[in-house]
């Protein structure tokens, strides 16, 4: 599996939208991004930002309860955004069946007084993916990038 773009929306320090690019070019040498900043620069809330677009509640432990995931979502949503709603957006190919497939997700979420309306969007080669319920991406999700591997 290779990352190809996070974008960040009033995420943490992330006020508006913030896209970046993962892409690499390992033809030319270039197969490692670097994350780099000062001390409360944004490396933090960017990786943790991964895991949140892939794993949701399940990103902060197995036995997380769902109103300690909400005030954690709340907290995450910038304090000097114009609105209370932030978005992740990550993108990735994985290889299946010797090719390269694409895959969006965006989890996106907003605060309706202390509560959280949370969605979560899917798509599999620029097409939501029509033989999954939306109720089912969240696994579907998992069986494509298992939570194990977000330890490393």
């Amino acid at each position: 599996m290779k990352f190809r773009e996070i974008a960040l929306e009033n995420v943490g320090l992330y006020v508006g939208k913030h896209t970046f690019d993962l892409e690499t070019a390992p033809s030319e040498g270039a197969n490692v991004v670097a994350i780099l900043g000062h001390n409360g620069g944004g490396k933090t809330t960017f990786l943790d930002a991964i895991r949140l677009a892939l794993y949701g509640r399940r990103s902060l432990g197995p036995r997380t309860a769902q109103s300690t995931y909400e005030d954690h979502l709340l907290r995450k949503i910038s304090a000097t955004a114009s609105s209370r709603e932030a978005a992740i957006t990550l993108s990735f190919v994985r290889v299946e069946n010797g090719r390269d497939i694409s895959y969006e997700i965006t989890r996106a979420w907003s605060a309706r007084g202390k509560s959280i309306v949370e969605t979560l969007d899917l798509v599999r080669e620029g097409q939501p993916i029509s033989d999954l319920d939306r109720t089912e991406y969240a696994q579907y999700v998992e069986d494509l990038v298992p939570f194990g591997l977000s330890q490393l």
